[in-house]
C-alpha cells in the first residue's frame, strides 16, 4: 500500500466519525468480515475497507494515477417488531441518511482535506440493505462505495 493510500484511508477513519449521524457509531475492529465483531461494535457501527485499485492513466514517466475503491461498512441492529415494518424503515431511513452525509464528505475537498496527491472522488454505489443474524439477534449492513483518483510516482 502507497503512502497516498494510507492517507486516503488514515483520513476516512479520522473523518466518519466527526460526521452527523456518525459520531455516537463506534468503529468495527474488522470491516472485512463483519459478523466477526462483537455484537456491541454491530449495534451502531461503521468501518472502512480498503478495496480494489486500477491504473487510470499508465506510468511512462514513472508517475500514474490510479483509482483505488475505499468501501465504507455501516451496521445498526434492528429490533423487529412482528406485523410492524416500522423499526426496517427506520434503519433503512438512517442508512441512507449516512450515505448522502459521506457523500457530501467525500466529495467536498475542504472537508475531505487529504492533499494535493488526491484527485477527483466518485460515488460508485452501495449494496442495498442486508441482514446478518449472530447469535438470535439481527443486524442490518449496508456498505457504500467510493474511488479516489490516487497519484502515485517512484
Amino acid at each position: 500500500m502507497s503512502n497516498n493510500d494510507q492517507a486516503v484511508r488514515d483520513r476516512l477513519n479520522a473523518l466518519i466519525p466527526t460526521l452527523s449521524g456518525f459520531t455516537a457509531k463506534t468503529q468495527l475492529i474488522n470491516a472485512y468480515d463483519v459478523e466477526d465483531n462483537k455484537d456491541h461494535l454491530l449495534k451502531d457501527g461503521w468501518g472502512v475497507k480498503l478495496e480494489s485499485s486500477s491504473v487510470v492513466t499508465p506510468y511512462f514517466t514513472r508517475s500514474w494515477t490510479q483509482s483505488r475503491n475505499f468501501t465504507v461498512v455501516i451496521t445498526a441492529q434492528v429490533v423487529h417488531l412482528e406485523n410492524s415494518r416500522g423499526p426496517i424503515d427506520t434503519v433503512e431511513n438512517t442508512f441512507l441518511g449516512n450515505i448522502y452525509t459521506l457523500q457530501k464528505a467525500f466529495l467536498d475537498d475542504n472537508q475531505l482535506n487529504i492533499g494535493t496527491n488526491i484527485g477527483k472522488v466518485d460515488f460508485v454505489g452501495d449494496t442495498g440493505f442486508n441482514f446478518i443474524l449472530k447469535d438470535k439477534t439481527k443486524f442490518a449492513t449496508i456498505e457504500a462505495t467510493f474511488s479516489f483518483d490516487i497519484f502515485e510516482s517512484f
